[in-house]
């Protein structure tokens, strides 16, 4: 064999190293808020280990899709953001969401949890509705999961009261919520999970039962609370089929996993972890009646 066959053979070798080593999962959010955390906790299951976790935050979600779409990457998102308040919000987005991505699982459903800090005298949910003083409330960002969730709740209210926006995410958002920089935070479930029981705040309802001593959304107004924030995992349909099955396969294999759906569920996520297409365009088809829930009863999505 002459050097330059040897040096062939290395340089396709390399390379087929290098790219089985730098497939991306990229996350659209900062460090420690929920995407990350169930990305990085998806990843761990996957039976190959050559994903790795890549945070792209910022834009409300636009920096991470550019990317998604230009170098074909795979990505955990709450599918609100993704295919409903992004494409509302913003005339300059590089992608629509029907006619340039694929789901190819659906993950889990975020409940919500209502925490006040105590400084505000607020006791109970009747407390909250009925204050006469406006509050502020923290939430992930304009048209993300937890400020829909938050806009739907304030829905209820006859006081206005003021939405913080925090593009670090619910990490930052929660922090001020402790020291009393902001009143309250409509939270999503997995970012307050460890904090419903401080001696700073108090609890005083969820979206949905999650076992928590608070009153649930349905048990105060006789309805199912109505946003389900699904989790999902995209790609754009530019990415080849075979990677996509790839990914689909480590995915399934990963949902299989005891381990796998008990973590999910202490991560404070209702299991909704499936690969099969009917559930997928369930899930498809949410988005579809959220779009007009939010057109129709003129729901905030953004800083306007």
């Amino acid at each position: 064999m002459t050097a330059r066959q040897i040096f062939f053979l290395v340089f396709v070798a390399f390379a087929q190293f290098a790219n089985a080593q730098s497939f991306e999962f990229t996350v659209m959010h900062a460090p420690g808020g929920v995407s990350d955390i169930v990305t990085r906790y998806i990843t761990r299951h996957y039976p190959d280990k050559n994903y790795v976790v890549v945070n792209r935050p910022g834009a409300s979600g636009k920096i991470a899709m550019s990317h998604l779409m230009t170098e074909k990457t795979h990505m955990l998102a709450t599918t609100v953001q993704v295919f409903v308040t992004n494409p509302l919000n913003f005339n300059d987005l590089n992608y629509d969401p029907k006619k340039d991505l694929d789901v190819l699982a659906t993950v889990g459903i975020m409940p919500s949890a209502l925490l006040c800090n105590k400084k505000t005298g607020i006791e109970s949910y009747n407390d909250f509705i009925n204050v006469k003083k406006s509050l502020s409330f923290a939430v992930g960002g304009y048209g993300s999961s937890e400020h829909i969730a938050t806009e739907v709740l304030l829905s209820k209210s006859k006081v206005k009261h003021i939405v913080v926006p925090y593009a670090q995410g619910g990490n930052k958002s929660v922090l001020d919520l402790l020291g009393g920089h902001v009143d309250c935070m409509f939270g999503n479930y997995p970012t307050v999970k460890s904090y419903t029981d401080n001696e700073n705040l108090k609890l005083l309802l969820t979206s949905h039962s999650i076992g928590l001593s608070a009153p649930t959304w349905e048990s105060i107004y006789k309805e199912v609370f109505p946003f389900q924030s699904y989790l999902s995992i995209i790609v754009p349909k530019s990415m080849n089929e075979t990677t996509k099955t790839k990914i689909t396969k480590d995915l399934s294999t990963a949902f299989q996993s005891t381990e796998y759906k008990q973590g999910l569920t202490e991560l404070g996520l209702f299991f909704k972890s499936d690969t099969d297409r009917g559930k997928i365009q369930e899930s498809l088809n949410y988005n579809d009646s959220l779009r007009k829930f939010i057109l129709d009863n003129k729901v905030k999505t953004a800083g306007q």
